[in-house]
């Protein structure tokens, strides 16, 4: 199961009365959308470019990967690994084994980038949001 399943599932159980709606964009589109208060928050990468947001982030790493294209949707990347134009780390749950991609357990697996909440600069955190980055922070920090 996805960490973003996860953590939806365990927030509705702790928090029943929330709406969560959950959409997958890309990164400048969900900086948008927060900063012009269509979404609460969002999940994204740093580093963010949008003025309008700010960022907490979640976890980072040390590592300078030698990035040759990066695309916020994990089928689209999943089908660029599939035409053997690049290989990708991906969280084991996420991946797909298929005829053309091999999945190879990483000893260490640590993220290559920085990634963590994205909140509006001008508005306040809406309970659902806080009860959503409280139940992903501890998700993560059960992770290790």
């Amino acid at each position: 199961m996805s960490p973003s399943v996860t953590v939806c599932s365990a927030c509705l159980r702790t928090h029943p009365d929330l709406k969560l709606q959950v959409h997958e964009l890309t990164g400048p589109e969900i900086e948008a959308q927060v900063a012009d208060g269509t979404l609460d928050m969002g999940l994204g990468f740093y580093p963010l470019i949008h003025d309008g947001v700010m960022g907490e982030k979640l976890f980072e790493v040390g590592v300078k990967p030698n990035i040759v294209i990066e695309i916020d949707s994990v089928d689209a990347l999943q089908r660029v690994v599939e035409q053997g134009a690049a290989a990708a780390l991906l969280p084991g749950r996420m991946a797909r084994r298929t005829a053309k991609v091999q999945l190879i357990d990483v000893s260490d697996p640590r993220p290559v980038r920085a990634a963590g909440l994205i909140w509006r600069r001008s508005r306040y955190r809406s309970a659902c949001a806080l009860a959503f980055a409280d139940q992903l922070s501890s998700w993560l920090r059960e992770q290790g």
